[in-house]
């Protein structure tokens, strides 16, 4: 069976190498031996989380702190994966109690700015932005900013990169910015995530039959504060900015993953 550690260890690295089956049938392994192996309860809900199994995450995790009710890493990833299905209310409540047990975590101060970016409340989010760089200045830093005038212009400029045959085929398409992805359409997500950076809402071109007219205006979002997070200083963002637009365009004329990655839309 080998050492528990030595086990405990292994599950990490699986898990950081996105072998999460593997970084779970570990913590199963373990859990089997002993119920109440907070250190594998822990694995397995970190590895359940990242592969997407939410609902089974969230459970294996109140049930850690059941047994242990001041564990900040399980609090913590309690309240990510209440941010990221888009209830804010309790991530907050999750981080209220972080900050009773451990009020200098960096991390908390970052996931407590995502979730009140998400809830508009854009200053208090970029002090604990702010908080979180000084705190871990390697780790976290201050988000960069454009104006709306320039975030505008690197849209337009990204634009005017594309084949003309490409351009053509966007006069009824509009393009909107927003801060950040609103929980109305988050909901019409199959797999909602208020970190993403655009999204085409609408039918793609290829989907269409002759006479369809789309129930819904055709449009692409941009979300300015999510695109600013992601990336480390202005070059880059105008970047990003470029990237995702296309990569969104892409979708709407109907290309695939692949296309859009042989068309430098990726």
């Amino acid at each position: 069976m080998g050492n528990r550690e030595a086990r405990i260890d292994l599950g990490w690295d699986l898990l950081e190498q996105g072998q999460f089956d593997g970084a779970i049938d570990v913590a199963q392994a373990l859990l089997a031996e002993e119920a109440d192996d907070a250190e594998a309860s822990f694995l397995e809900a970190s590895a359940l989380f990242e592969a997407g199994d939410l609902d089974a995450a969230e459970s294996g995790l109140r049930r850690l702190l059941d047994l242990e009710p001041e564990s900040v890493p399980a609090r913590l990833t309690l309240a990510a994966l209440l941010h990221a299905t888009c209830r804010f209310d309790q991530a907050i409540e999750a981080m209220d109690q972080v900050a009773l047990i451990d009020p200098g975590n960096p991390y908390a101060a970052y996931l407590r700015g995502l979730v009140l970016d998400m809830t508009g409340k854009r200053a208090e989010a970029d002090a604990c932005f702010a908080r979180a760089a000084e705190l871990e200045p390697d780790h976290y830093r201050i988000p960069v900013t454009l104006a709306r005038s320039e975030f505008d212009r690197a849209i337009e400029e990204a634009l005017g990169s594309l084949p003309p045959e490409f351009r053509g085929r966007l006069s009824n398409l509009t393009i909107q910015v927003e801060e950040v992805p609103s929980v109305d359409l988050l909901s019409t997500l199959d797999e909602p995530s208020p970190d993403i950076l655009g999204l085409f809402v609408g039918t793609p071109l290829t989907q269409r039959s002759a006479g369809d007219t789309p129930r819904l205006p055709e449009a692409i979002y941009l979300f300015k504060r999510n695109l600013e997070r992601a990336c480390d200083d202005r070059g880059e963002l105008v970047e990003e900015i470029r990237v995702t637009l296309l990569h969104e365009i892409g979708h709407y004329l109907g290309m695939e993953e692949t296309d859009l990655d042989e068309a430098g839309f990726a």
